[in-house]
């Protein structure tokens, strides 16, 4: 008998010794994958918040009012006009409609314009490029204003409401920089459904100071790029926009002499 409970027990320290063995083999084969991966893909994927984007847009202005400019570029109230122009015979249609982004964000938004912009501006109306998207990833599609609109300082910053419905195209905005040479910042895929806040960095391209005589710094907006993905489906694409905001830097612009070239290296 004893030697029975002998043979049982020894079996079963075995047992717990073959258990453990396995679970250190599982968590070093898990910790191996896990150093292979990228460093992006292990880092958390920032959450979604435009209440927070303009709570920091709010504090940088207030920070420094005299450094920097909140410049509405468009709010789309029929104010500038738009054409569409694209790559194929597809027709595309742009028109205004009297939809808004819901929720809090877009009203804390609204008042921040009326805070740090002049003028009347009304928030009732957004812009929508509905088209037919017959080869996805050989046509573009143009959104161009009918006339440039000029941005003054430097622009660093861009936001703007966009509705879409889970497109995988991608949508690019146009700027000119002081040097009269096109600038392409992509806003990124439309991969999301409804209304989403973008806030976007604008590139050195934009920033810096223009080289030829008389150019000092600022720029131009010329309008949007929607870019089809080869992967998606053809049909229909609709897209609505609003509050296209840029934050300039302008104190460049306020010291005395600012308005002389510098050619320092």
């Amino acid at each position: 008998m004893y030697y029975y409970y002998g043979i049982c027990h020894a079996f079963l320290g075995l047992m717990r010794v073959f258990k453990l063995a396995a679970l250190i083999l599982v968590l070093t084969a898990l910790f191996a994958a896990l150093r292979c991966l990228p460093i992006h893909a292990l880092e958390r994927v920032p959450r979604y918040d435009p209440q927070g984007q303009l709570r920091v847009l709010d504090e940088l202005l207030a920070m420094k009012p005299e450094h920097y400019r909140l410049t509405l570029i468009d709010s789309f109230e029929r104010m500038r006009p738009y054409r569409a122009r694209a790559a194929s015979n597809s027709h595309s249609d742009i028109y205004f409609v009297h939809r808004i982004p819901p929720g809090r964000a877009f009203r804390t938004e609204r008042n921040l314009i009326h805070g740090w912009t002049t003028g009347d501006t009304t928030f009732e109306q957004s812009l929508l490029i509905h088209t037919t998207v017959e080869i996805p990833g050989e046509q573009n599609f143009h959104i161009i204003p009918q006339e440039n609109v000029m941005i003054s300082g430097q622009p660093f910053r861009a936001s703007l409401w966009v509705h879409s419905n889970m497109y995988r195209h991608k949508l690019i905005l146009l700027f000119e920089n002081a040097d009269g040479q096109e600038v392409r910042v992509t806003a990124g895929r439309l991969d999301w459904n409804g209304w989403r806040r973008l806030d976007i960095r604008l590139p050195e391209e934009l920033y810096r100071r223009g080289l030829g005589p008389g150019r000092l710094f600022g720029g131009k907006f010329t309008g949007f790029l929607i870019e089809t993905s080869p992967h998606s489906e053809a049909g229909d694409m609709a897209v609505m926009l609003d509050n296209f905001l840029v934050v300039t830097d302008i104190l460049a612009l306020q010291y005395p002499g600012s308005e002389i070239m510098d050619t320092w290296k």
